[in-house]
């Protein structure tokens, strides 16, 4: 979640060609410090079955970060992925 005062006209912008951290930058000016993050194994419950159309019970992967900002702000993510046909991959 990014406020959207510091991101004006976001909706318009193309994060997956260049990928969020290039755009907050190079657009925004806005560099990410640190952060944290903590990943887990589970079991896809019901709910997230039928979302990431997999199996009741797939492995998948839960991460929740917050990324720390040169703004007076930080932010936070929730991802839930399966790693079976691709990776999880980036740079900080």
């Amino acid at each position: 979640y990014i406020p959207s005062s510091f991101v004006p006209n976001f909706q318009d912008t193309d994060v997956a060609t260049n990928g969020l951290f290039y755009v907050l930058k190079n657009q925004y000016d806005i560099h990410i410090k640190g952060g944290e993050q903590k990943i887990w194994s589970i079991a896809a419950p019901v709910y997230l079955s039928k979302i990431l159309m997999v199996s009741v019970q797939t492995p998948l992967l839960h991460l929740k970060r917050r990324l720390d900002t040169d703004k007076q702000f930080h932010f936070y993510s929730v991802i839930f992925a399966t790693t079976e046909a691709h990776c999880l991959q980036g740079k900080f």
